[in-house]
């Protein structure tokens, strides 16, 4: 998978980390509620956050 780190200058809602990590929405719900995987993530309010750094240090932790 090839990703373009300065893509990432913001946090990104859960919509645009789904499309980048190509998983649906639920599924980060799923993966949040299960503390299945170490994605970090800010919640303000009812709004979930994705800080850009935690989103590549994901795909780089899976694209060993």
């Amino acid at each position: 998978m090839h990703y373009c780190r300065q893509a990432f200058i913001q946090d990104t809602y859960s919509a645009q980390a789904a499309r980048v990590l190509s998983v649906r929405i639920s599924t980060l719900a799923n993966w949040r509620c299960a503390k299945c995987y170490d994605l970090h993530y800010l919640k303000v309010g009812s709004r979930i956050y994705y800080p850009a750094d935690a989103l590549i240090a994901f795909l780089d932790r899976q694209t060993r």
